[in-house]
């Protein structure tokens, strides 16, 4: 029975942690919400990262004009920086079974 219990836990899906590999490569874009100043946009990306982590992927968000190679004008939220375009693929995959649209894009965020 334990063997059983260990093989279930270890094929079940593990959650999409933010890389902390760096931040300059292949992400995978989960959403962008149009920023329009208020709080509104910022309150939908909350209530949009509580649903991701509902679904084991754990998305950093932040203003798009902090990644160099994202038009301007949005609040993002994705999982990355991978070092690979495979690596951001196979993420990509277990990503679009919460976020349908989700998407992958190379960039560099500028950080803090």
């Amino acid at each position: 029975m334990l063997v059983a219990l260990l093989g279930a836990a270890l094929s079940a899906p593990q959650p999409a942690m933010a890389q902390t590999m760096g931040l300059n490569g292949w992400w995978v874009v989960l959403t962008s919400i149009s920023d329009d100043g208020s709080m509104a946009p910022h309150n939908q990306m909350r209530a949009f990262r509580g649903q991701m982590r509902a679904c084991r992927i754990e998305a950093f968000s932040d203003l798009i004009t902090q990644f160099l190679g994202f038009a301007p004008g949005y609040l993002v939220a994705v999982v990355g920086a991978f070092p690979t375009e495979a690596e951001a693929q196979q993420q990509l995959a277990t990503a679009r079974r919460c976020a349908p649209g989700a998407y992958i894009k190379r960039a560099r965020h500028l950080g803090e």
